[in-house]
């Protein structure tokens, strides 16, 4: 395994991006292959084609094609102390098994020996869009174990986690109408609705609206949602875990655990319930949502640029003298 200061030595080619005439410098192109080459052998860009680009004005923000990746690197050099390419494949100080033969080829490069590097003309990208990729992400992301526990070899009947995967994933890769655009599926659509009723505060009567507008609008053999019944079932199936708690209607207590059969307040000793008349369902005074903490910190390190974000301060390579996070600061 790697210290972080052997990383740098090693990349040290990634910022000497040019020599003193202007000119991208040969170490650096020579490195730039290396890259491109490992970051493509990660599972997403040879599906897709695609990567997130590091250059210095991306900042590994953009997903786009390989070829504009290169492109944009020779042009503009990496983002900032980039040395640990937890974007593109690798973990933390340990690069990944490919390294090695990254190694070789590099010197194979250097040394002007043939390699197994093609340089640019060996990526190409195939027609998949940005929003189906995001969509399959999202998908794999909030079943991630069950895609682990439940591989191709495997001739159990599918549990409820499964069903449910393979369900959100046939959403995904379903299009909305036949002969639309690639990347508009049942699930990207119903997930952008979501997201407009949450930013600017819609009704649910107006979502049943917009709904039914689409369903009207869009070819006859569209499959969108007629209603924001429909748009919450499907849209839910990727949330997390959340409950509903009763709680005392002047915040004394919540009535939770041992707790939870009380029907009134241990302190101010008032009701739990609305009066209704008999046979009626229960009605509290007051609720509060509670989100458990165990199933979101699961999912933030499902997802590989999740985890990598909550690796950081473990995993990121200080430079004396520079203050990087206000935690380096002194108080």
């Amino acid at each position: 395994m790697s210290s972080g200061s052997d990383v740098r030595r090693e990349r040290r080619w990634m910022y000497k991006h040019k020599d003193s005439d202007g000119n991208v410098t040969q170490d650096f192109i020579n490195g730039l292959e290396i890259f491109m080459y490992q970051a493509g052998q990660t599972p997403l860009t040879i599906e897709t084609g695609k990567m997130f680009c590091p250059c210095r004005k991306c900042k590994n923000t953009r997903f786009v094609h390989s070829e504009t990746v290169w492109r944009h690197l020779l042009n503009r050099g990496f983002t900032g102390h980039y040395y640990i390419w937890f974007q593109h494949g690798e973990g933390s100080y340990g690069h990944q098994h490919e390294e090695s033969s990254s190694n070789n080829n590099y010197e194979a490069v250097a040394s002007g020996e043939p390699s197994n590097l093609h340089g640019r003309d060996h990526y190409h990208a195939d027609q998949g869009g940005l929003e189906h990729d995001r969509i399959h992400d999202m998908v794999t992301d909030a079943f991630h174990e069950t895609t682990t526990a439940f591989g191709d070899n495997s001739v159990e009947e599918p549990n409820l986690d499964a069903k449910r995967f393979y369900e959100m994933l046939d959403a995904a890769n379903q299009p909305i109408y036949n002969g639309c655009r690639e990347g508009l599926s049942i699930l990207s659509l119903t997930s952008r609705m979501m997201s407009i009723k949450t930013d600017h505060n819609l009704g649910e009567v107006c979502m049943d609206a917009w709904a039914e507008l689409l369903k009207e609008y869009l070819p006859e053999d569209n499959v969108s949602a007629e209603s924001y019944y429909e748009i919450q079932k499907l849209v839910f199936s990727l949330g997390l875990p959340s409950e509903m708690i009763d709680v005392c209607i002047d915040n004394c207590m919540i009535y939770w655990k041992d707790d939870a059969q009380l029907q009134e307040c241990r302190f101010c000793n008032k009701p739990r319930y609305k009066p209704q008349g008999s046979g009626r369902n229960k009605i509290p005074y007051q609720r509060m949502w509670y989100l458990p903490i165990t199933e979101r910190l699961k999912r933030l390190y499902q997802s590989e640029r999740t985890a990598a974000a909550m690796r950081w301060h473990g995993e990121h390579l200080q430079t004396d003298g520079e203050i990087s996070h206000p935690s380096y600061a002194k108080a």
